[in-house]
């Protein structure tokens, strides 16, 4: 939907409400409403906003919204909420996170602001304020636990067996990209020997091994591997309690020698992600597993004695209907793990679904149908004793939902909190990775970002680890 501005030049507010309510279409910035087609008409004057909706040259819906403050941030609140409204009566739908689009909405209670200021300042609705309210408080208990010095690392393997459709990572296939293993874990180790120099005596509480798919390097690299991060700990200082999560995810990269190598190393928290246990679905997905490939790697680790595992599930996969979701939890129930990550599905710009179905219609999926997996979902998770501690949301999601990690008491994931809250320094090695320093008295992080072409990053290794000194 094209957009006209009127006495303001609030381009971004304006350009972001119409993406909530049409995800994945194009707009552009007109002089005047056309003839033919609809149109967003954004103007301030006399102190407010006004949102005038035209459709083939005609106006169909006027809302207003007074700044409650001269502040840009009052204005720009303002100035969304007249579109959001006017928007909302046209299409018949209200966006269930209102004009919000942050990637991390409990931090706004976790900081300070009262959950009213949600509903207030972005028309934020009930039932995701309740939500926002109950992970903001499993941020703060993990703020009040730990230390501002406790450091999180993250390790990125970019590689997995095959791409899915709705992967936007660092990632590439091993039939095309498997030869450059070798290079790549050279390139990496330089990099994680630096940060084994460079936080000797720094306490580490949690280290996060993802991708990519850290399993579908070969037994003898991923063994090397693990030795070089448990090295990690050698001159730091590495609490009893710290967690070491490796993100196995795909069943068709797991073997029992590979976690028999991970469990020799100390993994305290593994990840074993079905995303959906129907077949079909899989298939379309781009995953070369099936539902029984996943029951069967997840009953092989638990016999290996890890008694922490998560699942990530996907909601909105092409072609899943809620009865698809009811039979997915279902299944996870009987399974028992201690963390399951809920994402609602988000067509990235690099993923191949962005191509194969481009905008949300192409998927076959609606709202509606969205919100009751979301319902099954969260029903399931609590039913199992678990609870929501971490969330977070990305553009382009469908339905403009959100991503939920659910746990039981006590098994948590420390890093997790560490990158939602922002409040402790992650250290980060490998292609795509970014490692976010914090400076808790200037409530100030800065940033240092890896590439993410592979080949790229193999021959510029050193550049990723002067960018750190530098930081």
């Amino acid at each position: 939907m094209d957009f006209v501005l009127k006495g303001h030049g609030l381009e971004h507010a304006v350009q972001t409400v119409i993406q909530v309510f049409f995800p994945n279409e194009g707009y552009k910035r007109l002089e005047m409403p056309p003839d033919e087609g609809a149109c967003v008409v954004s103007i301030f004057q006399n102190g407010g906003f006004e949102a005038h909706i035209y459709k083939d040259g005609n106006v169909v819906s006027i809302e207003k919204a007074i700044p409650i403050t001269p502040e840009k941030k009052s204005r720009t609140q303002a100035a969304a909420a007249s579109i959001f409204h006017a928007l909302a009566e046209v299409t018949g739908y209200r966006p269930p996170w209102g004009t919000l689009t942050g990637v991390r909405p409990a931090k706004i209670i976790t900081q300070g602001q009262s959950p009213v200021y949600l509903r207030d300042a972005y028309l934020v609705r009930d039932d995701k304020i309740a939500l926002c309210s109950e992970v903001s408080e499993a941020e703060l208990e993990f703020l009040r636990d730990s230390g501002q010095d406790d450091i999180g690392i993250y390790i990125g393997i970019p590689f997995c067996p095959s791409r899915c459709g709705y992967c936007s990572f660092a990632s590439y296939p091993l039939e095309r990209h498997g030869k450059l293993r070798e290079a790549y874990f050279q390139a990496l180790s330089k990099e994680i020997v630096f940060l084994r120099e460079k936080l000797s005596r720094r306490k580490i509480t949690a280290i996060y091994i993802g991708g990519g798919t850290p399993t579908a390097l070969e037994a003898d690299m991923l063994h090397e591997l693990m030795k070089l991060v448990s090295s990690l700990g050698a001159r730091a200082s590495r609490p009893q309690n710290a967690e070491l999560t490796v993100e196995a995810g795909r069943p068709d990269s797991i073997t029992s020698e590979k976690l028999a190598i991970l469990k020799e190393y100390g993994v305290t928290r593994l990840a074993i992600n079905p995303q959906t246990m129907n077949d079909e679905t899989l298939k379309r997905a781009g995953r070369l597993h099936t539902a029984a490939d996943f029951i069967r790697c997840y009953e092989m680790a638990r016999g290996l004695g890890f008694t922490n595992v998560n699942c990530d599930v996907i909601l909105g996969l092409p072609g899943e209907t809620p009865d698809d979701t009811e039979r997915t939890f279902r299944e996870l129930e009987k399974l028992k793990p201690e963390s399951l990550t809920v994402h609602t599905l988000a067509i990235k710009r690099a993923s191949d679904f962005n191509h194969s179905h481009g905008r949300y219609g192409g998927a076959g999926l609606d709202t509606g149908m969205i919100e009751e997996m979301l319902d099954i979902s969260s029903k399931t998770c609590r039913d199992m004793g678990l609870r929501p501690y971490y969330m977070y949301r990305q553009k382009n999601m469908v339905g403009n939902f959100e991503n939920v990690g659910y746990a039981k008491p006590g098994f948590q994931s420390i890093y997790n909190h560490m990158t939602m809250t922002e409040a402790r320094s992650v250290y980060a090695a490998g292609a795509g990775a970014v490692t976010k320093l914090f400076y808790p008295e200037a409530k100030l992080i800065k940033r240092a970002f890896n590439v993410k072409n592979l080949n790229e990053y193999i021959e510029r290794v050193d550049e990723m680890i002067m960018r750190k000194k530098e930081l």
